[in-house]
């Protein structure tokens, strides 16, 4: 090995006497590629170990000096030529390597001005001011070029060398007189996630003897068919990374960031990015990290969308079409992941602008990912699996029940709120993917043979009314007619059947009068369709006032129950004021609430410690017309969140809110909630639209509760 360097540095000098301009290129770009790959050395000389077959791989700032080691496999007469050459490469780009144009090393320009390699047999140095010695020329010399006899090293280094090599680690690298601020700048830049997509580096350790620092990043795999579980562990930080793989010949990957529970979360946006094995600068779109064998840029941190770049994106697209459909299968598959939807459904336009070049990978992921949803069946239904045109999403004026009634005759597969229940977020998933809402023509069209509910014809009719209040043409009037949109005494009947005999529905009256924002845009409506209903009373837009006599007779008490409360140590909750005081039951649990914390996600955790439920879900985000499942051993409560700052400030509901009520009665419950530095106080309301005075208010299309009154817990942090 001695004389294979002695031979490529006579062949190197003979080559730079006869071409000096061709030294000067070479330094010249070799200056190039440093710039290119600022602040990524380490990243490349990790990729290196790996590539090598290492496990563990070692950095330590000492002195004037920076050694990095690993245990991966030694150099041979191959890496010595190829380390030497511009652009040569003992690899290939088969996927057993992660680096395979031999230009990478070349960066390690950035931050020393003498490297030696020592690995096995092959002992050599690189110096500038070595080359310029020996050629005795002022011509701008490489640094990595000419190889030099290995020099002489500090004394202080010498023991962990020798420390290093007893350790296990079979090639070491020396960086001398080093830029330390470029260094210190990579290394505390360095993302521990990295490592996720490395072949076999498992350990990294940084050492820094002047601030006397010490990181160590492990990470650990627990695989299972194409799955892992990849724990990485530093500073006292534990992350975990759900990552699935597609078939061997692809080596496309995708990880999931999960939480202690295991489910899904979304990564921060800055590590939202491609991988090309190490991490590239290029956004996904989605606040996950895909990898595989992308085509990049020299520094490896923009990808170059050609046909290798293309194929691994469809890849990775693959991956995440078939974990969607695993996950729809239901929670009994081995691999079922809350949280995919959510993340799935967030789309990353932070630090982009849209006039960007640096935006072309990102638009053409997302718009390749709605391509093959679009175009493959992902839905399951029915043991079925339905593409995008064959799904439909409620609008959230209708309700649930007479949605997935409409649709089942119509042929259309529902995406419910029991689906959103159980796989959260699912419809913002699915409306991302333009799946279409059940439009109120289709809907009309239904009705000339479905009877509707009370509450889905109120809803229809008033949706009719502002929907086509300047646009009500002759065949809109044809289909509306038709429908069964009105409950009369004798039942629900279509206005071109409607006689003088036929009087309308006390209930379906009041309801309807309650929902419409200006009763004279039904007058309007009813004389444009050009019919008379005799006992059509049309009202007046007063207030509606709903009294009770005792609170308390109506409160549900499958969660009362379930959370200890009785109700000799209940108390009222009275309409704000300076002397107001509520004495109620204080219970203590350790839970995971937080003020910094939503009120949502805080009752959710207080209500998942008591004895009586069995668990809780966070709908709130899916626009149900309530934030929390409450399961308990006698049922499902359904519970609005409401925050306030003072216990009796006003509330108000919406539309969606009231409907959902009206419709669910006990089922449903309003949560007031207080949130104080040290606890959360709630006062529950069972069946709020009979429990409760509302008063409509048409400046927005809102239900106002000034005062209330019902059950008072408190629960410590």
């Amino acid at each position: 090995m001695i004389k294979l360097i002695k031979n490529l540095r006579q062949d190197f000098i003979r080559e730079a006497i006869n071409s000096p301009v061709l030294l000067s290129d070479l330094a010249s770009m070799e200056k190039y590629i440093a710039e290119s790959y600022q602040e990524r050395s380490v990243i490349e000389l990790l990729q290196n170990a790996d590539d090598a077959g290492a496990t563990n791989f070692y950095i330590h700032k000492i002195n004037n000096y920076v050694i990095v080691a690993n245990d991966g496999r030694s150099f041979n007469s191959n890496d010595a030529i190829a380390i030497c050459r511009s652009g040569s490469s003992s690899k290939k780009r088969d996927g057993r390597t992660i680096g395979y144009r031999g230009i990478g090393f070349k960066s390690v320009v950035n931050f020393a001005t003498r490297v030696h390699i020592l690995s096995s047999e092959v002992k050599m140095t690189f110096s500038k001011e070595l080359t310029s010695e020996l050629l005795n020329s002022d011509v701008e010399v490489p640094l990595i070029r000419i190889p030099h006899e290995f020099n002489p090293i500090d004394k202080s280094i010498e023991g962990i060398m020798r420390e290093l090599i007893t350790a296990g680690y079979r090639t070491i690298f020396i960086f001398e007189k080093i830029y330390s601020h470029i260094l210190d700048s990579e290394l505390s830049n360095f993302d521990p996630s990295s490592l996720i997509f490395l072949k076999n580096i498992t350990n990294v350790m940084f050492e820094n003897d002047h601030n006397q620092q010490c990181t160590s990043i492990s990470s650990k795999r627990i695989q299972k068919e194409n799955k892992q579980n990849v724990q990485i562990k530093w500073d006292g930080t534990v992350e975990s990374w759900f990552v699935v793989h597609g078939t061997e010949e692809s080596d496309a990957a995708v990880a999931f960031l999960t939480n202690e529970h295991g489910n899904i979360i979304p990564v921060d946006n800055h590590r939202a990015v491609v991988h090309a094995f190490m991490p590239t600068k290029e956004l996904v779109g989605f606040p996950i990290k895909i990898n595989g064998d992308f085509s990049t840029d020299p520094s490896r941190t923009k990808v170059t969308l050609d046909d290798f770049s293309n194929s691994t994106t469809e890849n990775c697209l693959k991956i995440i079409l078939d974990l969607v459909k695993e996950t729809l299968s239901g929670p009994q598959q081995p691999y079922f992941l809350s949280g995919i939807f959510e993340v799935l459904s967030i789309l990353k336009n932070d630090y982009i602008q849209f006039n960007s070049n640096s935006n072309r990978f990102k638009d053409r992921f997302l718009g390749r990912f709605k391509e093959v949803f679009n175009n493959s069946p992902w839905f399951q239904y029915n043991n079925k699996f339905y593409d995008t045109k064959q799904l439909r999403v409620n609008s959230e004026w209708l309700n649930y029940i007479d949605f997935q009634e409409i649709c089942k005759k119509t042929g259309i597969v529902p995406i419910s709120k029991e689906l959103e229940a159980e796989f959260p977020c699912l419809i913002q998933f699915s409306k991302s993917l333009n799946v279409r809402e059940l439009s109120l023509e289709e809907i009309l069209s239904q009705l000339m043979t479905y009877i509707p509910s009370l509450t889905g014809g109120v809803e229809v009719f008033t949706r009719s009314i502002e929907q086509y209040r300047f646009s009500l043409d002759s065949t809109k009037i044809d289909l509306i007619k038709k429908a069964n949109l009105v409950k009369f005494i004798t039942g629900f009947v279509p206005f071109e059947k409607v006689s003088s005999k036929h009087i309308i529905d006390n209930e379906y009256n009041e309801l309807l009068l309650n929902r419409l924002l200006d009763i004279n845009d039904m007058k309007w409506f009813i004389k444009k369709l050009n019919i008379h209903i005799d006992g059509f009373q049309l009202g007046s837009d007063n207030d509606i006032e709903s009294k009770i006599s005792n609170p308390y007779e109506k409160i549900n008490n499958s969660l009362l129950n379930s959370t200890g409360v009785n109700n000799s140590s209940s108390s009222d909750i009275q309409p704000a004021d300076n002397t107001f005081i509520a004495n109620g039951e204080i219970k203590h649990y350790r839970t995971s609430i937080s003020k910094w914390r939503s009120a949502e996600k805080n009752l959710a955790s207080c209500l998942e410690n008591d004895d009586g439920v069995l668990k809780v879900i966070d709908v709130s985000k899916s626009n149900l017309g309530y934030d929390l499942e409450v399961y308990t051993p006698k049922g499902t409560l359904c519970i609005e969140v409401k925050s306030v700052k003072k216990m009796g400030e006003t509330i108000s509901i919406t539309n969606n809110e009231y409907s959902t009520a009206n419709q669910l009665t006990d089922q449903y419950m309003i949560a007031i909630v207080k949130q104080s530095d040290d606890e959360i106080e709630v006062c529950f309301i069972s069946n709020p639209i009979n429990m409760l005075s509302l008063t409509k208010r048409v400046t927005q299309w809102e239900w106002i509760a000034d005062e209330y009154s019902g059950r008072k817990m408190i629960y410590k942090y």
